[in-house]
């Protein structure tokens, strides 16, 4: 045969040659496409959908498919990629002509008629649309040796994300030796070239969680020194290269692929920017003894970018923590440097950290939230350009804040326990931290998680989930949400000890049109209406006539709209619907019955 259909278990030891720890293996359920689906950088108009082929060819023609139905009855667009071994046989196609804020179905089809699974995305909306909720969850720190991936199988669970935001180091160059809770045989080592860069992402993508949580939502990334080799080694390029293959990532500068950082908008409710500090650091003098953190470009375009939003609130995507960390007076004990926690964030580089505060100071850029990964702990923190100087900032209220920054700790990797601090030692250190950092709401040093992020006009809520690393499992803790409103720029210091609700989604489950699709219906999630319309121009006396909607578990007739339209589009009013399944109905002049269609809400 043309492809390896062997077990999952062969084709990871021609990589390995080596036993795999536990709940690792490949999608044998829908080979050659063991290594899942992907999607990614979603714009209103197009996202980017990837997946790899495990194939012994030269180059293989691979099909793909995108729907709003997850039936695929009737297809959005279609094409056919060909992929080969300059890109290690993966697939990814930026796909184009896709209509705003609109959930889609993706998959992938070899010569033969196999077919990848089913990949669940979303396009973002309009910059000028009157957006009123959007919610992502926020990743960071996910080595796959230091533990298993609770979080992002509860990530995947959830059916209201627009979006999963990663932070860099989605995967890990080496094992740490404190942590090793789930190592291979052989023992992994550092890769060192192209392929080797390739194989950690394959291996990555043996863990079903990772798998899940990248087929439900679409993703934006951005690296991390774990997931490159050091800047200045011969194989950084290649650990690049790996980099963009395997995430669903659009190049933004094509000439200069180092060049990373970019911009989503989310409606007129919020912007999105991913920025670079990894590759950026050191470049240029920001004054004539200090260096820059992004770089002169990038940082003039963050600027330029922040001063021109339009939106009510703009994410800052960024690696490292960005609110000071000062360990001045605590105990030899205590991890840093007697000065800083660590100098590899931005209090490494604190003229170039105020220079950025300074500027949203003095232009009146309000509603500013960082999201930040790398430092392995729970951090919620106010930003200011001196957080020490009681004339210029309240630690107590949070006036004279600046921005606000929210660091949702690793999902895996070692926090202060796992560095050797002792258990009996943690509240204490927390304590005397606190103490010393008057801008910081909120730390935890041992949990590990994830962040929700639950965005509307007056109010931006993040969420702490916190999940066990140890073992296979789905329990996880909520552990309370912190929220800043409209125009103060500070943390609000009262919690929330509940949720936030789930954000109104309309999901379609299947197509079943009498006329073979003479009718397209597709949700509009921003006015909680659905879209009918006549696909075919040959239905010229074409009318609707009734439009029923049936509870399915009570067979309940719930809504009945009586109207006499002829061909063209409807919308259908179901923002008053509780969460449910449905069937639709449609009646027409044309056939007594048109069109039957099964459909999910979810409140």
């Amino acid at each position: 045969m043309r492809f390896l259909l062997l077990t999952i278990a062969c084709i990871i030891s021609n990589f390995f040659f080596g036993q795999l720890p536990a709940n690792m293996f490949g999608d044998s359920v829908h080979a050659p496409f063991y290594f899942g689906v992907t999607s990614g950088d979603p714009l209103a108009n197009q996202v980017i959908i990837w997946s790899k082929i495990s194939t012994t060819d030269s180059a293989e023609n691979i099909d793909w498919e995108i729907s709003v139905y997850p039936d695929f009855s009737w297809l959005n667009n279609t094409g056919t990629f060909t992929t080969d071994a300059t890109t290690d046989f993966t697939i990814k196609v930026d796909v184009t002509g896709l209509s705003p804020n609109t959930n889609y179905y993706y998959r992938f089809r070899d010569d033969q008629g196999r077919t990848s699974a089913v990949g669940k995305t979303r396009t973002a909306p309009l910059a000028t649309d009157a957006i009123a909720h959007m919610r992502f969850a926020v990743v960071s720190c996910t080595s796959i040796y230091s533990g298993f991936f609770n979080g992002y199988k509860r990530i995947s669970d959830r059916n209201d994300l627009d979006f999963i935001m990663h932070l860099g180091d989605y995967i890990y160059d080496f094992v740490d030796s404190d942590e090793e809770v789930r190592v291979p045989v052989p023992y992994p080592s550092v890769p060192s070239n192209l392929q080797e860069w390739r194989d950690r992402h394959s291996y990555y993508l043996l863990d079903p969680d990772l798998r899940e949580a990248r087929r439900s939502h679409p993703w934006i990334t951005i690296w991390d020194n774990h997931d490159l080799s050091n800047i200045n080694a011969a194989d950084f390029a290649a650990s690049q290269q790996a980099f963009y293959e395997y995430l669903p990532i659009r190049v933004p500068q094509p000439s200069d692929s180092s060049k990373i950082w970019r911009k989503f908008s989310y409606g007129a409710l919020m912007d999105v920017f991913m920025i670079d500090m990894y590759t950026k650091k050191d470049i240029d003098l920001i004054t004539p003894s200090a260096y820059h953190i992004l770089g002169q470009e990038q940082d003039f375009w963050l600027k330029n970018e922040l001063s021109n939003s339009p939106a009510r609130w703009k994410i800052v995507g960024n690696q490292k923590m960005i609110a000071g960390w000062s360990v001045v007076g605590l105990p030899a004990w205590f991890p840093g440097d007697g000065t800083y926690l660590t100098t590899s964030s931005w209090d490494g580089w604190d003229e170039a950290r105020d220079a950025l505060l300074l500027y949203l100071k003095n232009n009146n850029i309000h509603n500013v939230v960082f999201m930040s990964g790398d430092s392995h702990v729970t951090l919620v923190a106010d930003l200011s350009d001196d957080p020490y100087d009681v004339g210029n900032y309240s630690g107590s209220s949070g006036a004279g804040s600046i921005a606000c920054e929210f660091l949702p700790t690793s999902m895996t990797r070692g926090n202060f326990d796992e560095m050797g601090i002792s258990s009996a030692l943690l509240p204490l250190a927390n304590g005397l931290s606190n103490a010393v950092n008057p801008n910081h709401v909120f730390s935890e040093f041992v949990s590990h998680g994830y962040g929700i992020i639950d965005v509307k006009p007056d109010t931006l809520v993040a969420e702490l989930w916190y999940s066990d690393i140890l073992t296979s499992n789905t329990t996880e803790v909520f552990n309370n949400g912190y929220y800043t409103l409209h125009g103060t720029d500070y943390w609000e210091r009262a919690t929330l000890s509940q949720p936030t609700n789930q954000k109104d989604t309309l999901y379609l489950l299947s197509n079943n049109s009498i006329e073979d699709n003479a009718l397209r219906i597709f949700p509009v999630p921003t006015n909680g209406k659905l879209n009918l319309a006549t696909l075919h121009e040959q239905f010229t006396n074409f009318k609707f006539q009734t439009i029923e909607i049936y509870e399915i578990a009570s067979g309940k007739l719930v809504k009945e709209i009586r109207l006499n339209q002829p061909l063209g589009e409807i919308e259908i009013d179901i923002s008053n619907l509780n969460s449910g399944y449905y069937n639709l109905k449609v009646w027409s002049n044309f056939h007594q019955q048109t069109g039957n269609y099964k459909i999910m809400k979810l409140d």
